[in-house]
């Protein structure tokens, strides 16, 4: 039997800051994977995600709750700061890539303001400003 259990980045990020967990310490290499043993209690927890199937009606209301603690157990565990690290480096990458999508997106409106300011400040006009762009 095998299991795979999908990490939301975001609900990391939550997590850590509604658990006061402290940010990853730095390190200055990084493996690609990493093997440490598992808990007794992580285990438990797993189990009780394995029991919903037995009673599927509950799977809506205690399935999220169960992952939680999955979570936070793997997040307080021995490789609990690479977790993290990972949720740190995703979410400065990804604000990273949504400005450059906007940039990209609103290029048109950025270089209509700056026509607009310009004509403000030189008091030029905007036509001649569009005419000569």
């Amino acid at each position: 039997m095998g299991l795979f259990l999908k990490i939301d980045l975001k609900e990391v990020s939550r997590m850590m800051v509604d658990s006061s967990l402290p940010f990853p310490r730095l390190r200055t290499t990084s493996l690609g994977m990493a093997i440490s043993g598992v808990t007794k209690r992580l285990l438990n927890a797993f189990h009780c995600l394995f029991d919903l199937l037995d009673t599927p009606r509950n799977i809506p209301g205690l399935s999220p709750l169960i992952q939680r603690e999955i979570l936070y157990l793997l997040l307080i565990g021995d490789q609990g700061n690479r977790l993290r690290q990972m949720t740190a480096a995703r979410s400065q990458s990804n604000q990273v890539g949504k400005a450059v999508l906007w940039l990209k997106e609103n290029s048109g409106l950025l270089t209509w303001r700056k026509i607009h300011d310009t004509s403000r400040l030189e008091f030029s006009s905007q036509s001649f400003l569009l005419a000569s762009s």
